[in-house]
């Protein structure tokens, strides 16, 4: 796969100030491991249902000095509760969850929290699943054959307001 192409935004934002804001109640940012230039880096839920996967994508982002790893979760419920309770700037989601699809998760997600970004990973994509995310207010679709590098541009992309796609989605 070649580099990740980033696409302008397809859904209403609110701007990238929002997903670098200063979380009350967390104390002084600079005291905090997670804090990069006077700003906390964006917090990041993984939600996949293979629990090798979410432990792959912990170890790739705990590399990474400017993206936190908030939460790992199995399920869309968890996520959405997660969510609810906790500052999360970015959602990656598998498209296939046990319960309720990452689709489904996606619309809730973004209708409750819309400073919430979620960007879609799937195995495969056809036309229609990549319009259904889109639709729900996917910020991004991903194949889960994506390169690290490839997947850690797209974090800080749609962190940034952008929408990414893998680039063999585009074609």
């Amino acid at each position: 796969i070649g580099p990740a192409r980033f696409v302008s935004p397809t859904v209403a934002s609110t701007g990238a100030q929002s997903l670098h804001r200063y979380r009350p109640g967390l104390g002084d940012c600079n005291a905090r491991p997670d804090c990069r230039h006077g700003r906390l880096a964006p917090a990041l839920a993984i939600i996949d249902g293979d629990m090798f996967v979410r432990q792959t994508l912990t170890e790739i982002f705990t590399q990474t000095t400017d993206i936190q790893v908030a939460s790992t979760l199995d399920n869309a419920e968890e996520a959405v509760h997660y969510i609810q309770h906790n500052p999360v700037d970015v959602a990656l989601m598998d498209i296939h969850l046990p319960g309720i699809s990452g689709i489904k998760a996606t619309s809730i997600i973004r209708h409750h929290y819309p400073q919430v970004r979620v960007l879609i990973m799937a195995s495969a994509a056809s036309r229609n699943s990549i319009d259904t995310a889109m639709t729900a207010g996917a910020t991004g679709y991903l194949l889960k054959n994506t390169r690290t590098s490839q997947l850690i541009a797209a974090i800080r992309a749609v962190v940034q307001d952008l929408s990414v796609f893998s680039p063999d989605l585009l074609n």
